[in-house]
């Protein structure tokens, strides 16, 4: 969920953000965790997800970021709206990956950035993806990825036959500065609004927001369909534009 990850240019930067990490003595949900950090190399070019199960590419998934130095996910497209590299070079690069860490037939999700033409890994989980991929990938490809995994982990067969289906987005509403909620609205008329399949806002009034650069930013989504990668990306973000929270 980004937790804790920033861009730092500087060494000041770097040793002031190492320090609150170091400091930090439980996760976002208050549990226990031991401190320490991981520094890499930042990497230029637009970012993308490969949703994999079985050792095979289900679907490649276009990312959306906040600005620097936080990585908010602020929205998905399935399949994406552009294309750095080919789609076929991205796929056996994935399954290279899944190979060479023996993750098997297991599910993985895997991020990646193309930049000058390289593929980049960023991070590979072996899980399902969060941030309603799961769902974008379902109305994209016909493939239940949650289902799949369950039959997987129970030992049944499992299906990942892919067909042609609906390019599908989710946007993020983010909140704009720590504050506390007074009003939701909008949220019905995001519904009614062309091509969307879900729409929420996740927050209340009297909610407290408090920023952190990161998942808990986001306050509400919307899910929509198109006939084209950037016909559901233009539904979601009208619909999104229809919510509001009041804040104070």
């Amino acid at each position: 969920g980004s937790v804790g990850v920033r861009l730092c240019r500087t060494y000041a930067e770097v040793e002031e953000h190492a320090s609150e990490l170091l400091e930090a003595s439980v996760n976002e949900r208050g549990i226990p965790s031991a401190p320490g950090l991981l520094m890499e190399e930042f990497v230029e070019g637009p970012e993308y997800s490969a949703e994999v199960i079985s050792g095979r590419v289900v679907a490649i998934t276009g990312k959306h970021l906040s600005q620097p130095p936080a990585f908010v996910e602020t929205g998905h497209d399935v399949p994406p709206m552009y294309e750095a590299a080919a789609v076929d070079v991205i796929e056996q690069a994935m399954e290279q990956i899944v190979s060479a860490l023996s993750l098997g037939d297991a599910p993985a999700h895997i991020e990646f950035r193309v930049s000058a033409g390289r593929i980049v890994p960023i991070e590979v989980n072996p899980r399902v993806a969060g941030g309603h991929i799961a769902t974008l990938v379902a109305l994209a490809t016909g493939v239940d990825l949650v289902e799949q995994v369950i039959r997987y982990y129970c030992g049944l067969p499992v299906s990942i036959s892919t067909r042609a289906g609906t390019p599908a987005s989710v946007r993020f509403q983010v909140a704009a500065r720590s504050s506390v909620v007074v009003a939701v609205g909008g949220v019905e008329e995001a519904l009614r609004s062309a091509g969307v399949v879900q729409a929420s806002v996740t927050r209340k009034p009297g909610d407290r927001i408090q920023l952190h650069g990161d998942f808990r930013d986001r306050v509400g989504y919307v899910i929509a369909k198109g006939a084209t990668s950037a016909e559901a990306a233009q539904n979601a973000e009208c619909a999104l534009a229809r919510m509001n929270l009041r804040l104070e």
